[in-house]
């Protein structure tokens, strides 16, 4: 029998510019979560169109990345929601006859200022309670070395997600 493994992997870039558009900060990270992987299997197998990948957050929690978690740690709240998740959409790349995806978004001066050292790719704007398809279905977290976004800086965040076979 032969058998064709693949390999999903994960690259999230965050950069921080000053307000001249100069990188002051550059961090690199990856972590798909089991959710993740649930998403992609459904994805795949069935026939209902699960929705993509598209909602992207920010947090300021510096607990380690773990394979389990189903939801950012100290994730913000998004401006004028009274409290509520700070899931942006992102915009999409994928380049024709490619194997990958991009989901990529910036926030803007006077926004996400503050301590910031994890982000996450999420299938729904909504909070993480219940079943996957519900949950906002996190696909990966990235924790990094905190970054602290001035007013008038600009942050941007990218998600990479790959399918491989090496």
């Amino acid at each position: 029998m032969l058998v064709h493994g693949v390999i999903l992997k994960d690259k999230i870039t965050v950069e921080l510019f000053d307000s001249a558009g100069g990188l002051k900060a550059l961090r690199i990270a990856d972590m798909i979560v089991s959710t993740g992987r649930q998403a992609m299997a459904l994805a795949v197998g069935t026939t209902r169109g699960t929705p993509g990948a598209s909602w992207i957050a920010l947090g300021s929690s510096i607990v380690a990345n773990q394979g389990t978690r189903t939801r950012l740690l100290g994730e913000r709240a998004a401006p004028g929601s009274g409290g509520g998740p700070g899931r942006l959409y992102g915009s999409f790349t994928r380049p024709t006859s490619s194997f990958y995806f991009r989901r990529q978004r910036t926030w803007q001066a006077g926004s996400a200022s503050g301590s910031n050292a994890e982000t996450g790719l999420f299938i729904q704007s909504t909070s993480n309670t219940g079943p996957l398809r519900n949950a906002g279905g996190m696909l990966n977290r990235g924790t990094f070395a905190t970054i602290v976004k001035g007013a008038s800086d600009t942050l941007r965040i990218t998600h990479q997600v790959s399918f491989g076979t090496s």
